[in-house]
């Protein structure tokens, strides 16, 4: 923002354009919606990615994800089924921490419970500034309400 240069990324190869993102302080993490994983890379090298977490053949899942914790080497990752395609049930409708810096660790949380049915319903988790805390809803096992549920993060 500070230099007002624009730089285009590619939605496909090579760039993997990030989709479903959220920006840290000058980094950018997202959707890789072609290789199915999530990305890493600097705003000032935006072209110069890495892979957080690859999520292979697994398509039934969609995520929200929250870079709003001070700490940048986490990102905290709500995973949810949105369809019927097979699930290896790897992170199936769960919250986790997954490490920014390409090793694959992850810091499971909690499972949400959640039933989707549209966009409302899914639980959309964020992390505190001091990522201490998560904050997420859920209508847990499909009941017509959602609910907001809290979970201290390690």
């Amino acid at each position: 923002m500070h230099t007002g240069i624009v730089e285009n990324l590619t939605d496909d190869s090579p760039d993997f354009a990030p989709g479903h993102s959220d920006n840290g302080r000058e980094t950018i993490i997202g959707a890789d919606n072609w290789n199915n994983r999530i990305t890493f890379r600097k705003l000032s090298s935006p072209h110069h990615i890495h892979s957080v977490l690859n999520l292979g053949k697994d398509w039934s899942q969609d995520y929200h994800i929250s870079m709003l914790a001070d700490d940048e080497t986490w990102v905290l990752v709500s995973f949810y089924v949105v369809n019927t395609l097979p699930s290896g049930g790897v992170f199936r409708n769960e919250i986790l921490l997954v490490a920014t810096d390409g090793s694959q660790r992850v810091k499971r949380l909690a499972h949400h419970r959640t039933v989707f049915r549209d966009y409302w319903d899914s639980p959309r988790a964020n992390i505190s500034r001091d990522g201490r805390f998560v904050v997420f809803t859920s209508n847990w096992g499909g009941r017509s309400r959602g609910d907001v549920f809290i979970v201290r993060a390690p």
